[in-house]
């Protein structure tokens, strides 16, 4: 199973390109088994777009060295 390790991941589709929607639909249910919450959704009238943030994301802090 892949593992997504990023603060944002994005899922998008077109109806005219075939296979697109089933493998949209597979990475929205891995993204949300790992913990990803939707926060945009953008669709058309073939087409859309989610956009899945992780809240868990750490970022690394650089520390100031005097």
């Amino acid at each position: 199973m892949t593992k997504y390790i990023t603060k944002i991941q994005y899922v998008s589709w077109n109806d005219q390109i075939e296979g697109s929607s089933k493998k949209a639909d597979t990475k929205k249910i891995k993204l949300e088994n790992q913990g990803y919450n939707l926060i945009s959704t953008q669709c058309g009238l073939f087409s859309g777009l989610m956009v899945y943030e992780n809240p868990n994301y750490k970022t690394k802090k650089k520390g100031k060295n005097k």
